[in-house]
């Protein structure tokens, strides 16, 4: 028993080390957020090519944390699939652009889904922890879930422009989501260095 506990505490310890990723992506997506809020007639094409590069990265940051995690998560195989599913949105957001435009609302949406109800896992699993917090994670999440459903339902009733506006709120919601995650894996991987 207590080889496996030292055996997940030096597995956390590698997960922690890549606290900046999640960082990063956190800023990435507030970036292109603000972008896209700024430029609101900015064309589905263009959103497609800025958002896939997005959730490609996501997904290289999912499979790298699933990688280094050795089960310690709970969610580890959730976590490998979201890696992969993100990688291969990305790139059809990328690269098929006759598909992308009819289809885009369906895929952002069902992605900003799909991320809505990861926070609110992840919200459920500080509070299982006691890690603080777990409020305001759930809270992003909701937010996030409201967005998704805004995005799938709205070119049916308004329109692309109001596919683009929720989308980069989602956007931004789940940056600063990232962001708040990544300072609370800084701060235990300073606790791992004392």
């Amino acid at each position: 028993m207590k080889n496996k506990l030292l055996q997940r505490l030096e597995s956390s310890k590698k997960i922690v080390r890549f606290w900046w990723t999640s960082s990063l992506l956190g800023i990435l997506m507030i970036i292109v957020g603000i972008v896209m809020i700024l430029v609101p007639n900015i064309s589905y094409l263009v959103l497609s090519g800025i958002v896939g590069v997005v959730i490609f990265v996501s997904g290289i940051n999912n499979l790298a944390l699933a990688s280094n995690s050795h089960n310690i998560f709970t969610g580890k195989v959730w976590i490998f699939a979201n890696g992969i599913i993100e990688i291969l949105l990305g790139f059809i957001l990328m690269f098929s652009i006759s598909i992308t435009e009819i289809i885009l609302p369906i895929l952002l949406g069902f992605w900003i889904l799909f991320k809505a109800i990861n926070i609110i896992g992840v919200s459920d699993d500080m509070n299982l922890m006691e890690i603080p917090g777990a409020g305001w994670t759930l809270l992003l999440g909701i937010l996030t879930l409201i967005c998704a459903f805004i995005v799938i339902s709205q070119p049916l009733i308004f329109g692309e422009e109001i596919v683009v506006t929720w989308s980069s709120i989602a956007l931004i919601i789940l940056g600063v989501t990232m962001l708040i995650h990544s300072i609370r894996l800084k701060n235990i991987h300073k606790h791992f260095d004392d």
